[in-house]
């Protein structure tokens, strides 16, 4: 990325830094070989943090609720996929996380277990008019209450806001355009922001 920034009168500085290095990763991955083989080249870093390597939701690296194992555990889910097994244990930490694996790796349960994690571990509950998580995807799946739907055909904006008003929502899914839209027009007078705890961009690189 080459960036050139003026500064006052007649003075620049150019930037110039390579931020992200794209792994080799394939569907034959361990998380061994995951932790293993990442590593950044001509990148600034303060602080390298190396995945936990753990198997099952269930490890002491995990930590997840009873209530989050029991679900997990009701869906059949034993053992982690490599993908969640190498990030679930960054994001469980607050860690930033940037992931790239292929089709039915299991990143969506990657980011959704542990934005499930912080709504039940909060001390205090959501206000009505508060946001703990902004996911913006192109999937638009329908999602159940207490989920914001701002993307979806078979729902307009104005119904999308009429039922936010009425039962409020903890996790907002939507197309960025959609979000922003919301956020930015109606939606400004009934969603405060300021307890935003996550931001998940899903499909990035689309």
């Amino acid at each position: 990325m080459d960036f050139s920034t003026k500064w006052g009168k007649g003075q620049s500085v150019k930037i110039f830094r390579k931020l992200y290095i794209r792994p080799i990763v394939d569907s034959r991955s361990t998380a061994k070989r995951i932790a293993n083989e990442h590593h950044l080249a001509n990148v600034d870093v303060c602080c390298v943090c190396r995945p936990l390597v753990v198997s099952s939701y269930s490890s002491d690296g995990m930590d997840l609720t009873l209530q989050s194992l029991d679900v997990i555990q009701s869906m059949g889910y034993t053992q982690m996929t490599p993908v969640q097994a190498s990030t679930i244990p960054l994001f469980m930490k607050h860690r930033d996380v940037v992931v790239e694996a292929v089709t039915g790796s299991g990143k969506t349960l990657a980011f959704v277990i542990p934005i499930l994690e912080r709504l039940i571990r909060r001390e205090t509950r959501l206000q009505h008019d508060e946001i703990g998580a902004i996911v913006p995807t192109e999937d638009s799946t329908p999602f159940p209450p207490p989920l914001l739907l701002v993307s979806s055909e078979q729902s307009s904006p104005a119904e999308d806001i009429k039922r936010f008003l009425s039962t409020g929502a903890e996790i907002v899914v939507g197309t960025p355009g959609r979000i922003e839209e919301f956020l930015l027009g109606k939606g400004r007078e009934v969603v405060n922001v300021k307890s935003l705890e996550v931001l998940v961009l899903d499909e990035a690189d689309r």
